[in-house]
């Protein structure tokens, strides 16, 4: 197998010689081990007929949450997490990078417990408080849409 990452960091270094910049390849990015909070997985067919807590119905077969306490702030920083939490659980239960897991079948949710005022600034707040993503994974009932401002 021909290792891609090595070659074109090759390239780079050499178009960078004598320049202030270095380049690695396949440097890894974490300090610590990263986890998520809690997932939430289908494990069979059918539904949930109970009742969820507002804005977590209906559940996709996967369902990654991110939990803010009173203690902690819930801003643009845990919010890009959680998405770079999708991308790496994405392909952490993909079968491979050509069959990845639809991304309609993966939902996120960022839960805070305070009314997360700096995000806000970003994304103003819709709807009773609640934020939802639309797009291209799916439409979520009951929420509006979050559309981060430009800095």
């Amino acid at each position: 197998m021909i290792d891609w990452h090595r070659g074109f960091g090759l390239i780079l270094s050499d178009t960078l010689a004598g320049s202030p910049f270095t380049v690695d390849d396949e440097v890894d990015v974490s300090r610590t081990r990263q986890k998520l909070d809690v997932v939430v997985v289908r494990k069979g067919p059918g539904e949930f007929n109970g009742e969820l807590p507002d804005g977590l119905a209906p559940l996709a077969d996967h369902n990654l949450f991110t939990f803010k306490s009173h203690q902690e702030t819930f801003d643009l920083w845990p919010l890009q997490e959680l998405v770079s939490h999708f991308v790496a659980y994405r392909t952490h239960v993909s079968a491979d990078w050509q069959n990845l897991l639809a991304p309609d079948r993966l939902t996120v949710f960022g839960v805070s417990t305070r009314s997360p005022a700096q995000l806000a600034a970003h994304a103003p707040l819709r709807r009773g408080g609640l934020w939802g993503v639309d797009g291209e994974t799916r439409q979520r009932p009951g929420l509006g849409s979050l559309s981060p401002a430009s800095p």
